[in-house]
């Protein structure tokens, strides 16, 4: 029906592309050493960064997706992506689902990768709380693509996920 109707139906599996969400880095932290991850790293998104370094470029490459919630953690993906791609003269971009941060966080991550000359690294995918009145708001951001489920869904989703946290 989205296809039909004119959307872009580029994902409608985890076997379309390799995707890194929150529970795959929240279950990859306890096991990271700082030695995998690129220079000026923060601790926080450490994982994040690792993530990225340990993808399988000759396989996953062109088409990889790292969800991220903030500017943070989507530095740390680009400046992991970057070295991949520069160590092995790569070219292909990385989607970088930038995850319930709004118009305005989507600016803030857009205009960061400018300034850094890193934003040619990647695809920016805005998600989470779109809703057609904000579309402009969107599309000024910065970002490349705008996800949503509200297009194929006639009732509110009732959100049921399980997440990974560190135990005692």
């Amino acid at each position: 029906a989205v296809h039909v109707g004119g959307g872009l139906t580029h994902r409608l599996s985890r076997a379309d592309a390799l995707m890194i969400k929150e529970n795959d880095l929240a279950a990859l932290a306890p096991g990271i050493e700082e030695e995998d991850v690129a220079p000026g790293i923060e601790e926080e998104d450490v994982a994040v960064a690792a993530a990225v370094s340990l993808i399988d470029m000759e396989s996953d490459a062109e088409f990889t997706v790292i969800e991220v919630r903030d500017s943070r953690q989507a530095i740390a993906a680009i400046k992991a992506w970057d070295s991949l791609q520069v160590e092995r003269s790569g070219c292909e971009k990385i989607v970088l689902l930038l995850d319930n941060m709004g118009p305005k966080g989507c600016a803030e991550v857009h205009q960061i990768l400018m300034q850094e000359n890193l934003r040619a690294w990647c695809v920016l995918e805005g998600s989470g709380g779109v809703v057609h009145e904000d579309l402009k708001q969107w599309i000024d951001s910065g970002v490349d693509l705008v996800s949503t489920s509200a297009l194929n869904r006639g009732v509110s989703p009732l959100d049921l996920s399980m997440k990974i946290v560190e135990g005692d």
